[in-house]
């Protein structure tokens, strides 16, 4: 096997593994919908493809969360915390992208998302038959 082959094969399997441990998203991979106290909800948007598949699943939950920077570049990573009633915790997670959807029951909720040293709270109400929607911003800067 001649040196370039050989660099090239070590490229694909690094890369394979890249992908394998960090679970980056691409055709052919799929978001994988997640559970927690009965709550399902769905993580991601990371790259355009991700973006796409999240947003065709939207109307199969009830909340859609988005994190960004103030530049417009979507951020990733945040703690996010749901309280519903009685400030029970319904959902405590960490997103994996910018976007989180969440399928809650009707009534009001609190949320707090926490990226980096910076948390935001803000409240949302699930009506009956309704969606909501939060879009948070950091004032933060994103390195090119």
């Amino acid at each position: 096997m001649a040196y370039g082959n050989r660099v090239r094969h070590l490229g694909g399997a690094v890369a394979f593994a890249l992908f394998a441990t960090f679970g980056m998203a691409g055709p052919g991979w799929a978001l994988t919908p997640q559970t927690a106290n009965g709550i399902a909800y769905l993580s991601g948007g990371i790259g355009m493809d991700e973006r796409a598949e999240m947003q065709k699943v939207r109307n199969d939950y009830s909340l859609l969360v988005t994190i960004s920077a103030k530049t417009g570049e979507y951020l990733g990573r945040a703690r996010v915390t749901i309280v519903g009633a009685n400030d029970a915790i319904v959902l405590e997670t960490t997103m994996d992208g910018p976007m989180l959807l969440v399928n809650l029951r009707p009534g009001k909720y609190a949320l707090r998302v926490n990226s980096g040293a910076v948390t935001k709270m803000v409240t949302t109400t699930i009506g009956a038959n309704g969606h909501s929607e939060a879009a948070l911003v950091w004032d933060v800067d994103v390195p090119n």
